[in-house]
């Protein structure tokens, strides 16, 4: 977990509006707020968002899990919007795309 994706979750737990615990809430709020990193991270780190969310802990992916492995560095040498929009369209949210080019174009 990156700084950005720990800050926007401390934003998403600051408004209140839901049970930190209801990820598609909170990735609705999210998206909501423009926070696009969030969003594609509660797509395929669920283990790592509720250990989070109980411990604090915001250590990446453990030996037992077996997602994560080459993602992380596909993005490398592409700018942050790129990286962002690659992994918005990966999540096949029709909604989080919408949003994604609403304010990025």
């Amino acid at each position: 977990m990156n700084p950005t994706i720990k800050e926007q979750i401390l934003a998403v737990r600051d408004t209140g509006e839901t049970n930190m615990f209801d990820a598609n809430a909170v990735q609705q709020i999210a998206n909501r707020e423009g926070f696009y990193e969030l969003v594609c991270y509660l797509e395929s780190h669920r283990r790592e968002y509720s250990r989070f969310i109980l411990t604090g802990d915001e250590s990446e992916t453990r030996e037992t899990e077996p997602q994560g492995s080459g993602r992380e560095s596909s993005g490398r040498g592409q700018s942050a919007y790129e990286r962002t929009k690659r992994a918005v369209y990966a999540t096949g949210n029709k909604w989080a795309i919408e949003n994604f080019h609403a304010t990025h174009d």
